[in-house]
């Protein structure tokens, strides 16, 4: 297998806290200063994962069908897109990934933290394992507030009582409290501005690393 020779870096949270919106700033500032960037989104980074995005957004189903599609859609993903951009010396950069699953399904649904890792450890290759991960943090109540405000219906994740986003919230802060070389918290309460400042804070390191080592 070739190797990945380049940066991985993922963008997790929970709903509304401006994933999304950071994605496309950092997409542009990097492209601006002459990196070589793709960026992609789970669910739905492929052509199948567009398609399970739609079931697994609206569709009731059970906490194991729904670990299930998640990891179909990310092991088309993985096959399809990310593996062959990483394996060119390019910063890729994903809206969610193994972490939501770790929280989403194995602590808020309640299926384990340690299941969840272990069958992706068991499905995707080794190097794909982000270099990177920003954690955009805030109270739930007001990223839910920011999630009422976009257009178009709530999706079933977003539809979900409060206490199943607190449970979200405090799962990603303990990811980070046992992953902190990888997983960085970036305040996401502010300005648009000023969440942009802190996340260039938290990217440019670990970018002047890559390249310093690439």
């Amino acid at each position: 297998m070739k190797a990945v020779r380049g940066l991985f870096i993922t963008l997790e949270g929970g709903e509304g806290v401006g994933k999304s919106t950071q994605l496309g700033w950092l997409q542009n500032k990097l492209t601006r200063a002459g990196w070589p960037v793709q960026v992609s989104r789970e669910p739905g980074g492929s052509e199948l994962g567009s398609k399970l995005r739609q079931i697994v957004l609206r569709d009731a189903m059970t906490p194991k069908a729904e670990l299930l599609i998640y990891l179909a859609d990310r092991i088309q993903h993985a096959e399809e897109k990310l593996l062959p951009w990483l394996r060119q010396k390019q910063i890729v950069l994903c809206d969610r990934f193994v972490d939501s699953c770790e929280v989403y399904q194995g602590i808020s649904r309640g299926l384990g933290q340690p299941l969840v890792r272990r069958l992706h450890r068991l499905l995707l290759p080794p190097a794909l394992w982000p270099g990177l991960t920003v954690l955009f943090d805030m109270p739930p109540e007001e990223g839910l507030k920011r999630a009422c405000l976009r257009v178009g219906e709530n999706d079933r994740l977003e539809s979900e009582n409060l206490n199943f986003h607190r449970t979200v919230r405090q799962g990603f802060l303990a990811q980070a409290e046992r992953e902190p070389g990888r997983i960085k918290i970036v305040n996401a309460l502010g300005s648009v501005k000023e969440v942009n400042s802190r996340l260039w804070e938290t990217v440019q390191p670990c970018l002047q690393a890559w390249e310093r080592d690439g």
